[in-house]
């Protein structure tokens, strides 16, 4: 029925030959490649169950053709109550497709845009997040929100997750001690599966930067499931007996670096896994879970509170260290010095808090080296932090030759566990700051003459030497010879006119052979051999031009698939597609086109070209 209704539409245009040019133009103008860039936008959410204290993640994925357009992706709209929302979280691919059709290879590239956003619902309910807003080079497009339906998390008896932080009152840049605990008290027979499985997670970790360093001898790893990666824990493994039940502890410990001021409230940290319900044996007689079920399980609820440093008693050479123990010493490279010579010193702190970031105090705007004595760089050294401590290289000059020592540096920081300012300094530097002396040739000659006034003094004529310290030049005459033509007469070879040239052009050719040498002695040794592989790949290309159009399209093939022997790069895809045309070609019954061949061989040098130069560059 379709098809005669669509027959008979077309002859009624067969009497209307405007409207059927008009339906060619249109046919035509569908045929040829669209300016614009096809698009494909999608949401996607994790799998249900959701449970309230356990993130769960949305994801918003752009497909576009090409690598040049601007994506974005926005939160339209409110977050709703008692739910965190963290992102988007940007990642980005991309896929290549070749396809060659009547010899001619076409390529394509399609790039997926991808914004994760994770949302955690402190309280069990229905939660919609949204909608989302996606902007490709300008124009918006508006999405759906996504709708969560949170449980109440029913705790599994046998497993426990819990969160100490040792700080009850935290200030910004502290570096607060934070220990996770992982509790099983289950069949010790399904523990390894059960640990195997374990996934924690948290807003907590999150919200926050941690600082996560290194245990010896580490016996375990806890997973955190965060929104940027997994991060394995080393963790600590303890094994305790009593009340008829054994139990099983893993600890980790974190650092917590809290930079912001501000409240968080309703904090959990989840874990699941899956329990044993049943065991059987496969077909090699291996005992295996037959059957399983989910578990979860939530730490305590708790709260945080980030304080801002007070205010009142900051010194000025505070700098933002918190924490407690810090000291400061300087060491200088001279201790006698003339006015204006730099002196340099290495300005070393220690102690027990947020070493990496912190920066010294501005000496140039303090009291502490006067603008009058000392000249102090306008910007401090930014400083490098090595084996537990924060060295700083500080170049001064002296202007006072006055001074006598190089006054002792403060250094402050916040202790939290007092609650107040602390200010540390290095030991004061004794100097020794001369005049800056000016010394003339008249200096040197009335020094002289100075001393032979003396000896005659003395009743001592002055000795006949040949050093120059005792004898006096005033008004000598020194030039011997007056001729300027014999003062630049030269003697020997150097007299030839094509002496000087050729010394500096030995001079140079030793210049540029010592450079060759030197560049190929830093040369990978294996260039050379791809280099010679490469040719010799070239000649096989250039030699299959001769043969027939089958001999030729194996020759290609066989080229091709020698270049990619140990090549992993993003062309391979490409080259085994250039082999299997060759394939097709070598064993298709009947005449080959020559014509197609030639232009398979051409790709193929073309390809092999830009893989080589990859790897030689």
């Amino acid at each position: 029925m379709m098809w005669n209704q669509f027959v008979m539409h077309t002859n009624q245009l067969k009497t209307k030959p405007a409207i059927w040019l008009l339906l060619i133009q249109a046919l035509v103008m569908l045929a040829l490649p669209s300016p614009v860039r096809a698009q494909e936008i999608s949401i996607a959410k994790s799998r249900p169950p959701y449970y309230a204290g356990e993130p769960v993640l949305v994801q918003i994925s752009v497909e576009l053709e090409g690598d040049s357009q601007d994506v974005d992706c926005s939160l339209d709209g409110p977050v709703p109550e008692d739910v965190d929302v963290v992102g988007p979280n940007p990642s980005k691919s991309s896929r290549q497709f070749m396809q060659i059709i009547n010899g001619r290879m076409t390529q394509s590239q399609t790039v997926t845009y991808s914004f994760t956003f994770q949302v955690t619902a402190s309280q069990p309910g229905s939660v919609s997040v949204g909608p989302f807003v996606v902007t490709v080079d300008g124009k918006e497009q508006k999405l759906r929100a996504a709708t969560f339906e949170f449980e109440q998390i029913e705790s599994d008896p046998d497993i426990e997750i819990k969160l100490e932080i040792d700080d009850e009152k935290i200030y910004v840049g502290e570096q607060v001690p934070v220990k996770l605990s992982w509790v099983y008290s289950g069949d010790l027979g399904e523990l390894r599966h059960v640990f195997q499985r374990l996934r924690i997670r948290s807003s907590f970790f999150d919200q926050f930067d941690f600082r996560d360093d290194p245990l010896p001898n580490a016996k375990a790893t806890l997973l955190i499931e965060t929104a940027q990666d997994d991060i394995e824990l080393p963790a600590s493994l303890e094994s305790q007996s009593g009340d008829n039940e054994e139990r099983v502890i893993v600890t980790a410990t974190r650092t917590l670096l809290p930079e912001q001021v501000g409240e968080y409230e309703n904090l959990l940290v989840t874990c699941r896994t899956e329990r044993v319900t049943s065991w059987g044996r496969d077909i090699f007689g291996s005992v295996r879970p037959r059957s399983t079920r989910p578990a979860v399980a939530a730490s305590e609820p708790f709260s945080l509170k980030i304080h801002p440093l007070p205010s009142n008693g900051r010194p000025e050479s505070f700098t933002g260290a918190v924490g407690n123990g810090f000291s400061i010493e300087v060491a200088a490279n001279r201790s006698v010095v003339r006015v204006g010579d730099p002196i340099s010193l290495d300005v070393t702190v220690r102690g027990d808090g947020n070493l990496e970031k912190l920066s010294l105090p501005d000496f140039n705007n303090s009291d502490v080296l006067d603008p009058k004595k000392f000249e102090v760089p306008s910007e401090m050294p930014s400083g490098i932090y090595a084996d537990g401590a924060k060295q700083f290289k500080l170049n001064l000059r002296v202007k006072d030759p006055s001074v006598d020592q190089l006054p002792a540096l403060p250094f402050s920081w916040f202790d939290p566990d007092r609650e107040t300012y602390v200010t540390a300094r290095s030991k004061p530097i004794a100097l020794q700051v001369m005049e800056t002396q000016m010394i003339s040739s008249a200096d040197v000659v009335s020094a002289s003459a100075t001393a032979t006034g003396e000896a005659e003094a003395r009743g001592n004529a002055p000795e006949t030497t040949n050093s120059a310290a005792s004898a006096n030049w005033m008004g000598a005459n020194l030039a011997i010879e007056q001729s300027t033509a014999r003062l630049m007469a030269r003697s020997g070879l150097l007299s030839k006119d094509w002496a000087l040239p050729a010394l500096y052009l030995l001079g140079f050719s030793c210049v540029i052979l010592a450079l060759i040498v030197r560049r190929r002695n830093q040369r990978d040794p294996g260039e050379r051999e791809r280099k010679l592989r490469y040719k010799g790949l070239e000649k096989r290309l250039d030699s299959a031009e001769a043969m027939s159009a089958r001999q030729a399209s194996g020759e290609i093939a066989a080229a091709v698939r020698e270049g990619i022997a140990d090549y992993r790069g993003p062309l391979r895809k490409d080259a085994e597609a250039l082999i299997a045309a060759c394939e097709s070609i070598l064993f298709a019954p009947g005449e080959c086109e020559a014509a197609k061949v030639k232009d398979l061989g051409r790709q193929a040098s073309s390809l092999l070209r830009n893989i080589f130069q990859g790897s030689l560059s």
